[in-house]
């Protein structure tokens, strides 16, 4: 690839205001739902040349705001150009691919567009990168067997009963260990979740959860998912009031998806759903819903909505506030079936 098909330095548009822009990257971290708001064409020369940065996560910033950006035409030739930065990079991180791919595919959409694709080998790029796919598909699946049946063996030495104590534990990095192969364990098979619920590990987590580290409190998030399945599991989270804590844990992003996915399997039961009116829940929801940053609300994010709302008390809150017209708004400009 030429030098000149390279963003320049020199060509990179740049505010004036310094504290604009420091104050754009803070709201970015602290909400990934305004990414589509803060993403503007006139950056796209700085987006690009994120792209060439040495970190992952600068790539991967610019490639998502190019992303965001990828219903825009104009500067199609320009993001084609970049096909070195995907022959170069796909091997190294998938989101990042993931992303590329997904914009080369909104333009794929045009004809006039394919000449364009096929001059920077965009299609031969694709089929190394599913290629490539494929292959470490099938070295996972390998991966996976073997894990399997280490796994087995060690729960027939009873491994759980171990981890189990393990829990009472108060040291972070043995209760991180602790958890991180409890969820492995209950992902795997079914008895071992029989045999946590029988040791009283989902009352054991949920003090995790509530604790003041993040990482133990994501792991042990995780876990209690796998296990939320289980009406038995979800019966201990209401007497445990974790309702709440979860809804707290919707304000921070790291713990939004996750959290959204326990909430929605709360809210299945329809004894649970009246607790949702007594927190923050109604609101935090209807601005995740309102202000979703693409034209299809997230499906855990719209299930947990839908279910909230079957409760009386819930949907006339959701209409407070012009919380209705807001919705329909919404709809008439997103066309999004599952909001109607």
């Amino acid at each position: 690839m030429s030098s000149s098909a390279k963003v320049k330095s020199s060509g990179v548009r740049r505010s004036s205001r310094p504290d604009a822009d420091r104050s754009d990257d803070q709201r970015k971290e602290k909400d990934p739902l305004a990414l589509r708001q803060l993403s503007t064409p006139d950056d796209l020369d700085t987006y690009m040349e994120k792209l060439y940065e040495e970190d992952m996560e600068s790539k991967l910033d610019g490639i998502t705001q190019i992303l965001n950006l990828s219903e825009y035409g104009a500067n199609i030739e320009m993001l084609v150009q970049n096909e070195a930065v995907l022959n170069d990079e796909y091997k190294k991180n998938y989101d990042f691919t993931l992303h590329m791919m997904r914009i080369f595919w909104c333009y794929s959409n045009f004809l006039q567009l394919h000449p364009i694709l096929s001059n920077y080998r965009i299609g031969a790029i694709t089929l190394k990168i599913v290629d490539f796919e494929v292959k470490r598909h099938q070295l996972r699946i390998e991966e996976e067997k073997l894990l399997q049946e280490s796994l087995r063996k060690m729960v027939k030495k009873k491994i759980v009963h171990f981890l189990a104590k393990m829990l009472d534990r108060v040291t972070p990095d043995l209760v991180i260990l602790t958890l991180g192969f409890l969820k492995k364990l209950s992902s795997v098979f079914e008895e071992n979740k029989d045999t946590m619920i029988e040791l009283q590990v989902p009352e054991k987590v949920i003090r995790y959860v509530k604790c003041n580290h993040d990482k133990t409190a994501q792991i042990a998030l995780k876990l209690l998912f796998n296990l939320s399945w289980d009406a038995r599991v979800r019966d201990a989270m209401v007497k445990n009031s974790l309702v709440p804590k979860l809804v707290e844990l919707l304000k921070k992003p790291p713990f939004r998806a996750l959290t959204l996915r326990i909430l929605y399997h709360l809210s299945m039961d329809d004894r649970c759903k009246s607790m949702f009116t007594y927190t923050e829940a109604i609101p935090i929801v209807m601005q995740l819903v309102i202000n979703f940053p693409q034209n299809m609300v997230a499906k855990e994010l719209m299930a947990l909505g839908v279910n909230l709302s079957v409760n009386g008390r819930n949907a006339e809150m959701m209409a407070q506030n012009k919380g209705l017209d807001a919705l329909v708004q919404r709809v008439l400009r997103t066309r999004d079936v599952l909001l109607m």
